[in-house]
């Protein structure tokens, strides 16, 4: 959590908590594999939904999520199963170990990468909500007349 002092920042974290219950309630049945990402169409249409929050990000955010974008798309049965996993958990450690280890690829030639595992997942589960929305050639997840909790 990003910190001054006593004063924590959660913004961050609880909006990934919010995309990970969005898409355990509005969509519980989702399911994306590897390989369901890689075509083209789809790429652009992620890219078309995600552009508008890139220019906003910080240049090493926007790198960050690039990386963990092409991680979701080629592990994505390991990502889906890892926002679906418990926080905190051995899956959870698991799964994000999976996602950085076995993505050489999209690490540009890195011998040694580390993260927060928090700070991962809420990347992770962004990445893949967008990569649903394009999947599904939907702007939003939420169907315009879902019922409010």
């Amino acid at each position: 959590m990003v910190g001054y002092g006593d004063v924590v920042c959660r913004a961050f974290f609880d909006r990934g908590a919010l995309i990970e219950r969005a898409i355990s309630k509005v969509t519980p049945s989702l399911s994306l594999r590897d390989g369901d990402l890689a075509d083209r169409a789809v790429i652009d249409r992620f890219n078309s939904l995600t552009s508008a929050r890139n220019t906003t990000r910080y240049p090493q955010e926007r790198i960050g999520y690039a990386v963990v974008a092409c991680m979701v798309a080629s592990h994505t049965t390991d990502a889906m199963s890892l926002i679906r996993s418990k926080p905190g958990t051995s899956g959870e450690r698991r799964l994000s170990a999976i996602l950085l280890g076995q993505s050489p690829q999209c690490l540009g030639g890195a011998k040694k990468i580390s993260t927060d595992t928090r700070q991962f997942r809420v990347y992770v589960a962004d990445v893949t909500y967008f990569f649903a929305a394009a999947f599904r050639d939907v702007k939003s997840l939420i169907p315009d007349d879902a019922k409010r909790e």
